[in-house]
Parts: structure tokens; C-alpha cells; sequence
């Protein structure tokens, strides 16, 4: 390994530093991971991978299967036909022995028996194994030819010619004449194919077989690239569009023509693009009405001091109270800010246990009274007929009704009028404020509790409003499991109505 010296970096017994760089490590592990991303499949490849595995352990599988189901099944049937040979050569041994009187001619004339068990081609010059011995177990076969696992036995059971070695179980036929049973023929069943034509046949099974997975395999790469190609087709286009959402198109929108799972993704992908360009025009939208409503107290602000400061004005009393007017605007618009990012961040803090909002009701309205005579605007409250529980923080409840009274003072016009009132059904505590005009058009409704939504068809007098006391509003009610909706007003003006769900006081 290589180490790479700091100059000046030896001790004075000329041995490194600490402070080194090993360089044989570096390099090999950048090798590695150059190594890695070249033989690293994609996505494509991985799927092909993924079917040809798939694919060839289910052949192999299945050719064991067969394989281990076609040996015993042509074992089985090796030994049914050396069963049924046995059984046709009961009758013909029994014709031999009436005929030549005993078994000894077999011994002389061993081919006779080649000729008897079908076997022309065999060897006739060397008898078969002989044996004194009686037949018991089986428990090793040497052959399996039908005609080479076939012994005869005389009527005490003792071997006289044939195929068999050692000690067997065996399949049995006795050979009677005139009812005498003058010998036995003996069966020893097979556990494997020796002769050659079954050894070919095996061979052809085997071959076959081979060439049936080969082409299986074949057949499942071709299909695997196909459907990989596929897949991937399909996906592109979502990737392509995730690139330009990435690099802020949110007008591109996916075609959506199938019901499969990417057909799914596009959708959402869809989806995604519309709600990120609601939330981009949104963005712009707060951006301009906040620069909207910073403008103008920053521009009396400025021109009243440097009236001041050119000696064209006076400081008075009036003048400092028109400039702290417009500096409480700036603060109260800096926390309307702060107050709607932390309920969009659900950082707004709740204390909740069960509050009455019929009283948190009548202090916010007396709260108004000076207001509302300002303004001369008639007042129509019905109050709660009982206590109506639920299960809140009073101080953002408070802060609700607070922005709502707020929200009819800054927009209705002066001379107006405001109805109040509050009810309840089996589930829900229901409050509702209607105002007179000037209303807000039914198109915009859906949006009006939106941050940054300000309607220019309802301003104050003063042409103000920054919009987000009704999205605090909506906030403060969906953290306490609520609904608040808006509608045109009987009054021609706005109606907000607010839900929340009582509180279960039986339990407690």
C-alpha cells in the first residue's frame, strides 16, 4: 500500500506522521464502485433477471419432478410387464415339465431357457448362476430385463436355472401338474433399467426433456425482454414528467389510458403537478398581496417622516399617533403571518379539555361593541339557549370568533348589519355569521379560506385586508375535528358556519 507524505511530515527517526493519506484503499474502492455501476443492471434488466430466475427454477423444478415421476413410473411399469410375463409363463413351464418329465433337461440345454424367456440374443454358451440355495429376500437386484430377473425353482424351492443372486423378495407362481406343484417361477422386481433398449429410451426421455427446458427458457427470456420493455416504455414518460416537475413545469400532465398500476402512478403524478402549480399560484398570489398590504403603511410611514425630517411637517401629536397607527398595521399583518404558517405547520399549541362556547361567544361579541358603533353596524345576536360543551382550546376558540367578527367589521359596509347566532343538533355545536353586503362571488367561495385569498370585491374602507384571518380560521377548526363552510348570505352579504363536535360530558 502506498502512503502519500505531508512534506515536512517525518519524525526525526524518519518515521510518518499520523497525518497520511492512504492511497491503495482509495483507489480500489473507487475501482470497486466503478465496477459496480458498470455490471449493475437497470431496471429493465433487473425485471429480466428477475423473470429468467423465476423462470428457471420452476423448470428445474418441474424436469426433477418429472424426472424423479417418470423413473418410478417406468419402473413400475418394467415390473408390471415382468408380472405379467411371469404369470404367461406359469402355463408353458407347466407343458415343459409334463412333457419332458422334470427340470434336468433345462440344465443340459440352457438355451432352451434363453428361448422360453424371449431372449435369442443372449449368450447361450455360458449357463446362468446356479445356485443350492433357497430363495428368501430380496435385497440387490443386478438386472431388470424382464427375462433377466426370472429364476426357476423346483417344487422343494431349490434353485435350478435362471436369473437371480443372493437373497430377494420376490414375485412367486406356482407350476402344478395334475395338482402337484412341481416347481415355482420367481420374479425379482427391479429398481433400475439396465437392458439397452430401456437404457435408450431413458436416454430419448432425458434428451427430451433437456430440450423442453432449453426451449422453456428461451421462450421465458424472449417474453422477459418483451415485457420489460414494456414496463419500461410505460414508466418513462412518468420519469420524464417527475424531471420536469422537478424543474417547476407544473402544466405538464400524463396521459392516463389503462387501469394498471402505473396507470395508478400517473394519476397521482398528475395530481402531484396540479396541486404543486395550486400551491405555486398560491406562492404568487401571498407574494403579491403581501407586498400589496406592506406597501401602503410603509409608504405613509415614509412620507410622514420625511416631511418631518425636511422641517415641512411639524411632530405632533396627531402625526405620531397617524405613524404608530401604521406601524401597529405592519405588526398586526406580521402576525397574521406568523399565525397562519404555524397552523398550516400545525405548530399553533392546544390546550384542549371541555370549554362552553356560548360564554367564549358573548365575551368575544361585547369584546366588538365599541368597534361595531364605529362602524355603525347593527347587531342581530342570539345567543345560546344553554351550555354548549365541546372539547377545545377557549383561546384559539377565542381567536376563531375573534377573526370572524373581525373579518364582517373590515368588510361590511358602514351602516351595515351582522346576525349571530348559535345552536346545536345531536352531534355538533353550530355558530353562524351572516353580514350585509358586499358579498363575495360564488365562484370564489371554495377559496375564500385559503391563505393569501383576498377577495377585492370585499375591502374595508380603507381598501385593506390581508386575507388570512379565514385560513387561520379554517385551520383552528380542522385541529379541533370541525367543518367551516361559507355561502351567500341572506343579507347579500357573507355567511360562515361553524361545526364542532360536542363533547361526550356523560362519561366524565
Amino acid at each position: 500500500m502506498h502512503i502519500l507524505e505531508k512534506p515536512g511530515s517525518r519524525t526525526k527517526k524518519g518515521l510518518p506522521e499520523p497525518d497520511t493519506v492512504e492511497l491503495g484503499q482509495n483507489q480500489e474502492n473507487q475501482s470497486t464502485g466503478r465496477l459496480s455501476e458498470i455490471f449493475r443492471p437497470g431496471l429493465g434488466g433487473q425485471l429480466v433477471l428477475a423473470i429468467l430466475f423465476v423462470s428457471i427454477v420452476n423448470i428445474v423444478a418441474m424436469g426433477f419432478a418429472t424426472r424423479v415421476g417418470f423413473d418410478r413410473g417406468f419402473i413400475d411399469y418394467l415390473n408390471e410387464r415382468g408380472v405379467a410375463k411371469l404369470d404367461a409363463l406359469v402355463p408353458l413351464m407347466a407343458d415343459e415339465y409334463r412333457n419332458n418329465g422334470d427340470w434336468s433337461y433345462l440344465l443340459s440345454s440352457p438355451q432352451h431357457w434363453f428361448e422360453l424367456m424371449g431372449l435369442p440374443g443372449q449368450d447361450r454358451s455360458a449357463p446362468p448362476p446356479q445356485t443350492a440355495t433357497p430363495v428368501q429376500g430380496l435385497k440387490n437386484v443386478d438386472t431388470t430385463g424382464t427375462g433377466l430377473r426370472i429364476a426357476l425353482l423346483d417344487g422343494d424351492r431349490r434353485f435350478i436355472i435362471g436369473f437371480l443372486e443372493g437373497d430377494f423378495n420376490t414375485v412367486e407362481r406356482a407350476i402344478k401338474v395334475d395338482g402337484d406343484t412341481v416347481g415355482w417361477l420367481v420374479y425379482a422386481p427391479s429398481n433400475e433399467a439396465i437392458t439397452d433398449a430401456d437404457l435408450r429410451f431413458k436416454k430419448d426421455q432425458d434428451q427430451i426433456m433437456m430440450l423442453t427446458g432449453l426451449s422453456a427458457v428461451v421462450i421465458a427470456a424472449a417474453l422477459a425482454v418483451l415485457l420489460s420493455g414494456k414496463f419500461i416504455r410505460k414508466l418513462r414518460p412518468v420519469r420524464t414528467a417527475v424531471g420536469e416537475l422537478a424543474s417547476g413545469n407544473y402544466k405538464l400532465r400524463l396521459a392516463v389510458d389503462s387501469n394498471d398500476e402505473i396507470a395508478e402512478l400517473s394519476a397521482d403524478v398528475n395530481h402531484l403537478a396540479m396541486v404543486l402549480q395550486r400551491n405555486e399560484s398560491v406562492r404568487r398570489n401571498l407574494m403579491g398581496d403581501l407586498s400589496h398590504e406592506l406597501r401602503t403603511p410603509i409608504a405613509i410611514l415614509q412620507a410622514e417622516l420625511e416631511s418631518i425630517h425636511d422641517g415641512v411637517q411639524t411632530p405632533s401629536e396627531e402625526s405620531l399617533r397617524s405613524l404608530l397607527t401604521e406601524v401597529k398595521t405592519l405588526g398586526l399583518l406580521v402576525e397574521d403571518v406568523y399565525e397562519v404558517s404555524s397552523s398550516d405547520a400545525g405548530a399553533l399549541s392546544y390546550r384542549m379539555h371541555p370549554v362552553d362556547i356560548g360564554e367564549i361567544l358573548d365575551c368575544t361579541v361585547r369584546a366588538f361593541e365599541n368597534r361595531r358603533n364605529q362602524r355603525k353596524i347593527e347587531l342581530e345576536f342570539s345567543a345560546c339557549s344553554g351550555p354548549l360543551v365541546v372539547q377545545g382550546d377557549d383561546g384559539r376558540i377565542n381567536q376563531l370568533f375573534n377573526n370572524l367578527i373581525e373579518n364582517s367589521m373590515r368588510y361590511t359596509y358602514t351602516g351595515g348589519k351582522l346576525k349571530i347566532h348559535c345552536q346545536s343538533d345531536s352531534q355538533n355545536a353550530i355558530v353562524v355569521f351572516e353580514d350585509s353586503a358586499p358579498g363575495v362571488p360564488e365562484n370564489l367561495l371554495a377559496s375564500l379560506f385559503e391563505r393569501s385569498f383576498m377577495a377585492m370585491q370585499r375591502v374595508d374602507s380603507a381598501g385593506k385586508g390581508n386575507g388570512l384571518g379565514l385560513a387561520i380560521c379554517k385551520n383552528i377548526v380542522e385541529a379541533h375535528r370541525g367543518r367551516i363552510t361559507a355561502e351567500p348570505s341572506s343579507l347579500e352579504g357573507l355567511k360562515v358556519t361553524v361545526s364542532l363536535p360536542l363533547a361526550d360530558i356523560t362519561s366524565r
